[in-house]
């Protein structure tokens, strides 16, 4: 980090989403918005049960069915392209 406390260029570094369902029934057909800045570059992602679920053109991240109060967490890997403050975000878009 630098003296702004922000990640240095180039540095490779990990985001989590955590999406936990709540609810009293199981839930499909569940779409995240990650909203990853401009300023990164996908690396990896896991787990490999999700299979290759991020689309970065549309920044969807499919995970299809959550059971009731199942947690499901998808970890990216990132680098650090471009300088300056990068907020991430996440926002379920749809769920049945």
């Amino acid at each position: 980090m630098n003296a702004a406390g922000e990640t240095a260029l180039r540095t490779t570094i990990a985001i989590c989403v955590n999406v936990t369902n709540d609810g009293l029934s199981g839930a499909t057909g569940v779409l995240v918005r990650v909203l990853l800045p401009e300023g990164y570059s996908k690396v990896t992602d896991v787990p490999a049960a999700l299979g290759d679920c991020y689309a970065p053109t549309t920044r969807i991240l499919d995970i299809g069915t959550i059971a009731v109060r199942e947690t499901v967490t998808w970890l990216i890997t990132v680098t650090r392209n471009a300088t300056g403050e990068l907020t991430n975000a996440a926002e379920i878009v749809t769920a049945d």
